[in-house]
């Protein structure tokens, strides 16, 4: 059964005159980003990048942010790794920890409505969420309902990857360059599109 999250005109403006980015996450996941942040300067930028992407008002079933659930896993990564194999294995198991969540977002179908028509589905794989709000008097509606995938879920991942990383990191990591081709054959291969 999906779960639906629907949210008002004064709920999306509150939320658009909050706390930007990182500011806004939940203060456990602050704490971790915080501690995490002072040994790679790449943590907070990748943070503020999901934020844009997804956003807080995307939730589990529990009602949490799923983009809290995300970072703190990958922070709890990035410490189990830091003491006994240093920063640049930490910050990789940080990377796979995001890069492993990525395909569960497209689980959730987000649909932007105004002057009570849909405007709007926001495709997670080329569009930010954030973006996709900026409309005058929108309403939203969050419907969790999980994708069968035509294609595998480290397919999904990769090309949802530059979205969140800077190709640097990327390269750091070891992440070959995808090409513009490959991108789009497989974006139209998720959306159905021949």
């Amino acid at each position: 059964m999906a779960s639906v999250i629907k949210y008002t005109v004064k709920e999306i403006e509150a939320y658009l005159r909050g706390r930007p980015g990182v500011d806004s996450l939940d203060s456990d996941c602050r704490a971790a980003l915080n501690a995490i942040s002072a040994h790679h300067p790449n943590v907070l930028t990748v943070a503020a990048r999901l934020y844009m992407l997804i956003g807080m008002l995307v939730k589990t079933k529990d009602g949490e942010p799923v983009i809290c659930n995300i970072l703190r896993e990958a922070a709890d990564e990035f410490e189990n790794n830091y003491g006994m194999h240093g920063v640049r294995v930490a910050y990789r198991a940080f990377f796979f920890s995001i890069l492993n969540s990525l395909p569960s977002l497209l689980d959730y179908k987000i649909e932007v409505v105004a002057r009570g028509k849909i405007v709007n589905y926001v495709d997670i794989l080329s569009e930010d969420l954030h973006k996709a709000l900026q409309l005058k008097n929108c309403t939203l509606s969050v419907k969790y309902e999980p994708l069968n995938p035509v294609t595998r879920r480290h397919d999904l991942s990769l090309i949802m990857l530059t979205r969140v990383f800077s190709r640097t990191d990327l390269l750091n990591i070891g992440v070959p360059s995808i090409g513009y081709n490959t991108v789009s054959e497989l974006k139209n291969k998720i959306r159905g599109v021949k």
